[in-house]
């Protein structure tokens, strides 16, 4: 039964979760500067892959799960992009240093073993003056919200795929010497507050 909702079930409700909108025009805006070399963390199912902006020819992408993977095929196939796809963990990138011009990730950050290796690899791989863009949700600033976020979070995570609800990405990100460019947090109205505090931003690495 864990194997089927691995396997089967899980990757079917991210589709039809994640889908849709708001998140489909999320995603645009998310991907619309990318250019250059770009690589894409979390390609999950393949959703961002109908967003990319038109005369984007070529993407890397990493992700452990092979599972979400099978359900990417079909629209890797069908994209008009080269995916050029890596297994593997945000925290041990199989790429040189100063690899990359964009890296992108949506969604993906929360649920990553390890996020501050996450962080210092994605600064790794970046060029110099490379920009990292993100959507994510994460730790809502009432104290209250955050509060259940932490004790919902062990279940949450068990079921999700290694999901976190209450990580706090300006703060991470900070740590790890990143220049915001922009960052924008809002609570998604058509989620639960426990779900729904996004984190959309730009920021660069200087150095």
């Amino acid at each position: 039964m864990e194997d089927f909702y691995r396997q089967t079930l899980y990757p079917w409700l991210m589709d039809q979760v994640m889908g849709g909108e708001p998140f489909a025009g999320l995603r645009k805006e998310l991907l619309a500067p990318a250019a250059g070399r770009i690589l894409e963390l979390g390609l999950g199912t393949g959703l961002n892959l109908g967003c990319y902006p038109q005369g984007t020819t070529k993407i890397e992408s990493l992700d452990p799960s092979k599972e979400l993977h099978q359900r990417a095929l079909p629209r890797i196939r069908t994209c008009g992009m080269e995916v050029e796809h890596h297994f593997g963990s945000a925290s041990a990138m199989p790429f040189a240093d100063l690899s990359f011009d964009y890296i992108l990730s949506s969604w993906t950050l929360c649920s990553v073993s390890d996020l501050y290796g996450a962080l210092r690899e994605i600064k790794r791989v970046l060029k110099k003056g490379g920009i990292f863009r993100f959507i994510e949700h994460g730790a809502h600033p009432n104290p209250k919200i955050k509060a259940w976020q932490d004790r919902l979070n062990p279940l949450h995570h068990k079921l999700s795929g290694g999901c976190n609800l209450n990580r706090d990405f300006h703060e991470a990100l900070m740590e790890q010497g990143f220049l915001f460019e922009k960052l924008e947090c809002w609570q998604l109205e058509s989620s639960p507050a426990i779900l729904g505090y996004q984190y959309f931003g730009t920021a660069r690495r200087l150095f």
